[in-house]
């Protein structure tokens, strides 16, 4: 079996890959914090952002100059994927976009447990660990704050569904939001989206405006 654990929040004194050493750890944008820099054996990194401004975006340099600067200590030896690469981020890689839309199509990608699933899924990972997805918003999983992540993060529903039909095991490691008794099971967003979440940021009237238009159509599995 090839196993994957998605990085989430940190409810662990040890790394996640201590239970499951068989497992790669992909870690995301500002999880090295909860870590307390101290994170030493993870597998891959996911921000997929720009470094630099968008016009809604203020740009990771700016946004999380911290994350930034420990992404410039880090080696080579492992991928750290942005949008692009960086010349001052040795281990930068351009997240395989184009090869993703190709496979699974576009207007899938929005946020980033989505680039995630979509190369797991390509590189056939058959187990999938979930470790703390949205953790945070478990102990009170109708309040606005946990609504907002989840409406930040619905979009990896279709993702989760795809790997459950596809025979990927779920793993939920630690409190999770998208276990079948929370989430797991909501509406999924069937039509695409426009644009791809990390490369064509919008303010939040344009999303909004976006989702008016476009018909937010969500169906039941």
């Amino acid at each position: 079996m090839k196993s994957v654990i998605f990085g989430g929040y940190r409810h662990t004194v040890e790394s996640p890959r201590l239970h499951y050493p068989e497992a790669e750890l992909w870690m995301q944008s500002t999880s090295i914090r909860n870590w307390d820099w101290a994170l030493y054996n993870w597998s891959r990194w996911f921000d997929i952002h720009t470094v630099g401004p968008q016009v809604h975006y203020p740009g990771i340099q700016l946004q999380r100059p911290d994350v930034l600067g420990w992404y410039m200590r880090q080696g080579n030896e492992r991928p750290i994927y942005l949008v692009e690469t960086h010349p001052d981020v040795m281990g930068s890689v351009p997240y395989p976009r184009e090869q993703m839309e190709a496979e699974f199509g576009k207007g899938r990608f929005g946020c980033q447990l989505d680039y995630m699933g979509a190369l797991a899924l390509s590189e056939g990972f058959d187990r999938w660990i979930l470790y703390g997805v949205g953790q945070p918003y478990v102990h009170d999983p109708h309040s606005s704050k946990a609504g907002k992540w989840l409406k930040a993060h619905q979009s990896f529903l279709w993702w989760l569904r795809l790997a459950r039909e596809r025979k990927v095991e779920i793993v939920y490691d630690g409190p999770n939001m998208f276990t079948p008794e929370l989430f797991g099971n909501a509406p999924i967003r069937e039509n695409p989206m426009s644009g791809a979440y990390g490369y064509d940021m919008q303010s939040d009237f344009e999303h909004y405006q976006n989702i008016q238009r476009e018909g937010y159509e969500l169906v039941k599995r």
